[in-house]
């Protein structure tokens, strides 16, 4: 058993950062560690939710369902209970708090029961592999900001997001075609791109 907790600042609004987390098929879609895969298993009543979480290096799979509750106008709720009858257990609540118009604070706290016979190794490498999410929340949203909004520590962050899709890239995948992809995802790369291309017209 064991618990854990993220904590992150998104430069987005707090309901857009809600639905992202909401959205389980985008989560998947678009993490940088792909260490997880996350499946819908069944839709229930208003925000209700199941969803399947398989972790890809140990094959172990957990079953929560999640609900969505909206506290007033700067708080945004989702909770994670466990399925009961799966021997690993996981039980999650992310909070959304609004914190400017286009900023929010994520605090994402997960509880972790795997059985019995795990080590506490284990059982860390799990959590780290759940709480993932919150950094590929922030790097999400940070793709989306203009050439003037990025910091330069942002600015860091997407070089270094870059050599991870360089390093995890299939041998079918040319450097090229990744750098390629990554720019085309990226609003201020491409703001910057663009920029460039008007300058060497001129």
């Amino acid at each position: 058993k064991g618990w854990g907790k993220a904590v992150a600042t998104v430069r987005a609004g707090f309901e857009d950062v809600a639905a992202f987390f909401w959205d389980v098929k985008r989560l998947g879609e678009v993490s940088l560690s792909q260490v997880a895969k996350r499946t819908v298993e069944r839709f229930g009543e208003g925000f209700e939710v199941e969803v399947k979480t398989k972790e890809l290096a140990t094959k172990r799979e957990v079953i929560s369902t999640m609900n969505l509750h909206k506290v007033d106008n700067k708080t945004i709720i989702i909770t994670g209970k466990p399925y009961i009858f799966t021997q690993a257990k996981l039980e999650s609540i992310v909070r959304f708090t609004k914190v400017g118009e286009k900023e929010t604070r994520v605090e994402l706290v997960i509880k972790l029961d795997l059985g019995r016979k795990i080590s506490r190794r284990a059982v860390k490498a799990s959590l780290k592999t759940h709480l993932t999410v919150t950094d590929d929340a922030t790097v999400y949203f940070m793709n989306l900001l203009g050439r003037e909004e990025v910091t330069e520590d942002e600015g860091r962050v997407i070089g270094e997001q870059l050599m991870l899709k360089l390093k995890n890239r299939t041998k079918k995948v040319s450097k090229e075609q990744v750098v390629s992809a990554f720019i085309e995802e990226n609003k201020g790369l491409k703001e910057l791109l663009r920029k460039e291309k008007i300058i060497e017209g001129m």
